[in-house]
């Protein structure tokens, strides 16, 4: 299966949900073709900290499975 694996570094930042949010719209903007077909594979964020409510809140698979909807294949932090 071909398609892209996208490596985001936030470096220092502190991470929210809506970083991540953003990073997705992005993602869904630029990596599709005219059929609205999105071809990444995978997407890793790499940072050295998150935000501490958006850690706690559920676990973060759900959050990025069923609110965010990444259809980007499973998330691995």
């Amino acid at each position: 299966m071909k398609g892209y694996f996208i490596v985001k570094d936030f470096k220092n930042k502190v991470v929210t949900e809506q970083d991540l949010q953003e990073s997705f719209h992005v993602i869904r903007s630029k990596f599709n073709d005219k059929y609205q077909r999105s071809f990444v594979l995978r997407v890793i964020f790499v940072a050295q900290e998150y935000d501490q409510p958006f850690l706690e809140r559920e676990t973060l698979n759900n959050k990025m499975t069923k609110e965010i909807r990444t259809k980007f294949g499973p998330v691995l932090l």
